[in-house]
């Protein structure tokens, strides 16, 4: 179904935002600048936002939402739920670099940058990443479930999925912050072998 007007227009403010917090940060963004990128009346903007702060949360649910996709489609294309897994971590981490705000927000420099004041905006993204977690818990447990349905061996009791989810993805989210500061190349390369050392631990 064709996009109407005011959807057309949105998207532009908020794929042009992108590119000016991925650039600049929130903090240094004006809702001037964003209008200039985007050729548009500040006005126009005001229609559609109340402030930079609902832009900056619009362009984390489509980084969100695009970063999703990306994974589901790999994931799918594998059979077993280890690898599945395995290719979920490893392309959600090579897209998740690429996108610079949310890659900000889990690794927490947003939420715990004592600079940004905007109060609103710090409780609405923790509600968000919340969410966020939760959602790719759930996701990571239907996964293993349904590896567990095909008769796969895994070596989890399957009332302890949900933990295992939550805690697979506290540990990644850690292991990503830990190595934030190396080369993106090296970290990728090491991300895939704590990827597949925790796994081969879980699965035969």
């Amino acid at each position: 179904m064709a996009m109407t007007k005011d959807e057309v227009v949105k998207q532009i403010i908020v794929k042009q935002a992108q590119a000016l917090f991925q650039r600049y940060g929130l903090k240094k963004t004006t809702m001037d600048e964003i209008a200039h990128s985007c050729g548009k009346a500040k006005s126009t903007l005001y229609y559609y936002f109340k402030n930079k702060d609902e832009v900056f949360e619009e362009v984390l649910v489509m980084e969100v939402q695009h970063l999703r996709n990306i994974v589901t489609a790999q994931v799918d294309k594998e059979v077993t739920v280890k690898k599945k897994l395995g290719i979920y971590f490893i392309t959600f981490h090579q897209e998740l670099v690429k996108k610079v705000n949310l890659y900000r927000l889990v690794k927490g420099e947003f939420l715990n940058d004592p600079f940004i004041s905007l109060g609103q905006t710090k409780k609405n993204s923790i509600v968000n990443f919340k969410q966020f977690i939760h959602s790719e818990k759930d996701y990571i447990t239907t996964l293993m479930e349904d590896g567990y349905k095909r008769n796969e061996n895994i070596k989890i009791d399957p009332s302890k999925f949900s933990w295992f989810a939550e805690t697979i993805i506290a540990a990644f989210f850690g292991i990503m912050g830990y190595t934030a500061d190396e080369d993106l190349n090296k970290n990728q390369e090491g991300m895939e072998k704590r990827v597949y050392f925790f796994l081969n631990l879980m699965f035969d």
